[in-house]
This record gives C-alpha cells, sequence and structure tokens, in this order.
C-alpha cells in the first residue's frame, strides 16, 4: 500500500470531490512554476524512458502509451505540471467555443465501492480563447492533445452544433499536438450525442472535411462504450467515406447504472459512469472498433485502467496508447510508474520486443 492511498487519500475523500479538485488545479496552477516543485514530482512519479514501451504514431513520437484523459485539466491551467508527474501525453478540456458554468452540481460523486466516478461537469469550461492563452503561456515535453466539444447548450442544434463544432476546433488546432473530437459526452443537456445520430455527424465530418487541409493537427473522434456493434459500423463507414479523422478515442463515459453494484443509492444523482466498472465495456469497444477498421486507424484506449494488466488488455484488443485519470484519483500519481512498470513485465513475459508488437494481437488470431 503506498503512501497515497495509506495516508493521503483518505484525508482527501474526506471532502467532496468537486472541493478536491478545485484545490488540486489551484494549488498547482500556484507551484507549477516552480522548478523545484516540478523536479520533485519528476523524481516521485516519472518513469524511467524504456524503448520497448516508445510508441511513434500520426508523426509524433510518444515515450510510453500512459497518458491522461481529458476532464482533469478543463482548462490548460496545469500543464506544465501534468508533463512532470510524467503523462506519455496530456489531454486538456472539453473545450468548447463559448464558455460554459457546469451543470447544477454536484458534478462529481464518489462510488468507493466500484472504484468509480459519477462525472456530471457537462463540458464545464472557460472557452477556447481563454483556454488558448492558457495553452500558450505553458512549457512542455509531451504530446498535447486538446479535447473539443460543443458548447453545453440545447438552444444549440443541427448545423448551429457543426458551426460550434468548427469554431473551437479552428481556434485551438495551432496551438496543440492533436484534436480529439468529443461526439459522445453523455452529460449535456440536450441529451443529444452526435455519435448517435448519423445525420448530424456525417454533417459534422463533411464540414470538417472541407476545412482538412487548413489543419496541420491529427483529429481524432471519441466515442462512447455502450454503443452498439452495428452503430460502430456506421461510423466508421462515415469516416471512411470523408477521409478527414486519424483515429479514435475509446471510450467516454458510460450512461449504463447497471454496472454499478449500488445503483439503487445513486440512483437519482446524474452523471456518466468512470473508472472500474466500465474497464471490460471499454476495453470491447476498443476490440470491435479495431475490428471495425481492421488496424487502418490508431486507436486510444480510456476506461478502467487501473494497472498495467489492465493496460495490456486494450493494447493487445487494439489500442496504441492508454488513458488514466478515475484510476489516479484513487491510486495517486504513482499509477502512471506501476502501469510503465507492469507493462514492460507483461510485453517481456509473452516474449515481445516492443508494445509495437502486441497492439491487436488478440483481435488478429
Amino acid at each position: 500500500m503506498s503512501l497515497y492511498t495509506h495516508i493521503i487519500r483518505p484525508v482527501l475523500f474526506l471532502f467532496h470531490p468537486d472541493y478536491i479538485h478545485s484545490i488540486c488545479i489551484q494549488i498547482g496552477k500556484r507551484f507549477q512554476s516552480w522548478s523545484l516543485v516540478r523536479h520533485i514530482a519528476q523524481y516521485l512519479w516519472a518513469p524511467k524512458k524504456d524503448p520497448s514501451l516508445e510508441v511513434s504514431l500520426w508523426g509524433k513520437t510518444f515515450s510510453h502509451p500512459i497518458g491522461l484523459a481529458a476532464g482533469f485539466d478543463k482548462n490548460g491551467d496545469i500543464i506544465e505540471l501534468l508533463d512532470a508527474v510524467g503523462f506519455g501525453h496530456i489531454e486538456i478540456g472539453a473545450i468548447t467555443a463559448r464558455a460554459y458554468k457546469g451543470n447544477p452540481r454536484p458534478w462529481t460523486t464518489r462510488i468507493k465501492k466500484d472504484k468509480s466516478l459519477l462525472v456530471n461537469y457537462g463540458l464545464k469550461n472557460k472557452g477556447v480563447d481563454s483556454i488558448v492563452k492558457n495553452i500558450e503561456k505553458s512549457s512542455y515535453s509531451v504530446p498535447l492533445i486538446a479535447n473539443v466539444a460543443k458548447t453545453n447548450d440545447p438552444h444549440i442544434q443541427g448545423e448551429e452544433t457543426v458551426r460550434e463544432y468548427i469554431s473551437a476546433i479552428e481556434k485551438v488546432a495551432p496551438f496543440v499536438d492533436i484534436i480529439d473530437i468529443n461526439i459522445s459526452c453523455p452529460n449535456t443537456g440536450d441529451k443529444m450525442l452526435v455519435c448517435e445520430d448519423m445525420e448530424l455527424l456525417e454533417m459534422l465530418l463533411s464540414r470538417i472535411a472541407a476545412i482538412r487541409s487548413d489543419i496541420a493537427s491529427p483529429l481524432l473522434l471519441k466515442i462512447k462504450p455502450d454503443i452498439s456493434g452495428e452503430m460502430v459500423g456506421k461510423i466508421v463507414r462515415l469516416v471512411d467515406q470523408y477521409n478527414c479523422i486519424d483515429g479514435f478515442v475509446a471510450t467516454n463515459l458510460s450512461r449504463n447504472r447497471n454496472l454499478l453494484s449500488q445503483k439503487d443509492r445513486v440512483a437519482d444523482i446524474p452523471g456518466g459512469i468512470s473508472g472500474k466498472p466500465i474497464t471490460a465495456d471499454a476495453t470491447e469497444m476498443i476490440r470491435i472498433l479495431y475490428q471495425h477498421t481492421q488496424g487502418r486507424y490508431p486507436i486510444i484506449g480510456c476506461g478502467g485502467v487501473w494497472d498495467g494488466k489492465d493496460a495490456y488488455e486494450k493494447i493487445r484488443a487494439g489500442a496504441s496508447l492508454i488513458q488514466v485519470l478515475t484510476g489516479c484519483i484513487y491510486e495517486g500519481p504513482g499509477i502512471i510508474k506501476k502501469i510503465h512498470k507492469e507493462l514492460k513485465e507483461l510485453i517481456k513475459q509473452d516474449g515481445y520486443q516492443s508494445i509495437q508488437d502486441v497492439i491487436g494481437i488478440d483481435v488478429k488470431k
């Protein structure tokens, strides 16, 4: 048991997670400019480079596959600190064209028995113009991904939804390495997901295709864990048709409350499910997506990654990179080094030379 899980986590968990998240961001903003703080963070948590875990994608080099998922650093406030902690890539956001104050609280609810969170921020952020200023002020050494979504306003529909996406994409693209187009947030006010509306998705992809030559950053689509294989097939066919998307992130939060052991206790609490309950569904969605794409599009695997085994299963199912977030909240930043170490051991144990040899191996059999 680590210092974090034995001493720090019990103290943090005495307070509401909304408060703890806000305090962590404020403290990080205040102290990340101190080189001593960054050096300590790097010493404590950053894994040492190992060639067997290096990944090359989209013309970029990732020193290892373990990144931070969107949802923690919503406004790009602590990019430098997250870089020092040792993530192989960092995803900020979700970012929208206009600022949004967030859904009514609670924004997050811990379900400790399930090692889970109910997340209901609803795309809370300061808007793309403010966030771009934060990115410009930041210094970092790993690939930076911007998660982009539609401003959470139920009056924004149809063509205006597309304009919202395009506005945010065009503004943030010059300042980040990769853009993750979030078409699957379950906590928007209109309850409408682009990934479930093929007509709207086609409209969005058509508009992206029209401006694609002006955007140097690779573009990814983020999908949810609980759509059918048939729906995945439709999404992939549209992506093939418009030839403007470079990969996928699988997956977002889940709406499936049957995954929770205490679903009755939280029946009236809003939010999408993150953490251990969605581990298997997220891995299966990666597998389905890899099967449909036949490996043509790299996949970032996200959802319930707690250790090297979880990460390894997602990589074997077709993920090229992995993201964590809820696992960091429950296990602390030491989870990065832990997964890094265990991944190396699993790759070696199975007789492979590199993580690149493992991607999709279970699907290819």
